[in-house]
């Protein structure tokens, strides 16, 4: 996915925000739906009262935000970073070409 989002920036087809959300569309309900899909089955470990479950609660509390955490930042950071990355690449080769590059973020 991110090679041909790169390509298309490349040949010029698509900018690169267009390119990021792109990538977002169709990689984010993905991961979503996996992350929705832990946090089912941890949220009776962490929330419901039990013999027992004590225990468990502040493994289950850990890995039940951590993944929240990190889907978070899969999403926003991952492409923020995505976008800088494709506009620095644009910047460099219209500077060794000597020309002016036009990003739009």
């Amino acid at each position: 996915m991110y090679v041909d989002a790169d390509d298309r920036v490349e040949k010029g087809a698509w900018t690169t925000s267009k390119s990021a959300t792109s990538l977002i569309s169709t990689a984010g309900p993905h991961r979503s739906v996996g992350a929705a899909r832990d946090r089912i089955g941890l949220a009776p470990l962490v929330f419901l009262p039990g013999a027992g479950r004590e225990l468990y609660r502040g493994v289950g509390a850990i890995v039940l935000f951590g993944l929240q955490f990190a889907t978070t930042v899969t999403l926003v950071f991952l492409s923020a970073l995505l976008i800088e990355v494709l506009n620095l690449r644009i910047r460099r080769q219209a500077a060794s070409q000597g020309g002016y590059a036009r990003t739009q973020s």
